[in-house]
């Protein structure tokens, strides 16, 4: 009887609102369909492709990118108004970084106008994707993927 009655009370949240019904449904669609939201970097993914693309060059060389890429990090806010918030670290070097965005189809290019607090004198337009819910970053031969917090 237990057991009947807690599979009937898993059985009514899942179908009330906000709880994995219609509402949530709609609601992750349009997250999925807006780069809105933070970011992190996916650690996991970077270290599988480094593994794969040095696996010829023997695994002393697999073993050094992924040591230097488990001393990266890149976290990104990107806020509804047109503007984001990018923080690096990378070989004990951070960086912070702000500026304008726009997404054109997947697309997604991104313009820093402050780096560490200093006004960009020439803001350059950098590309990146937005596909599949996640965020693709190509940066010194590598793929960084970024997932939603």
């Amino acid at each position: 009887m237990t057991r009947t009655c807690a599979l009937l009370v898993v059985g009514v949240l899942l179908g009330a609102p906000g709880c994995g019904g219609p509402e949530t449904d709609a609601a992750d669609a349009a997250a999925a369909a807006s780069p809105v939201g933070r970011w992190k970097f996916d650690r996991e993914a970077l270290l599988a492709a480094l593994a794969k693309a040095h696996e010829a060059d023997g695994p002393a060389r697999v073993a050094q990118e992924q040591e230097r890429a488990r001393e990266t990090n890149l976290e990104l806010e990107i806020l509804p108004n047109g503007f984001y918030r990018m923080r690096t670290l990378s070989l004990d070097l951070e960086q912070r970084s702000a500026g304008s965005w726009r997404l054109e189809g997947s697309q997604l290019l991104l313009t820093a106008q402050r780096v560490d607090g200093r006004q960009v004198e020439t803001p350059r337009e950098e590309e990146a994707r937005f596909v599949e819910g996640r965020i693709e970053i190509d940066f010194d031969k590598k793929t960084f993927v970024l997932i939603r917090l």
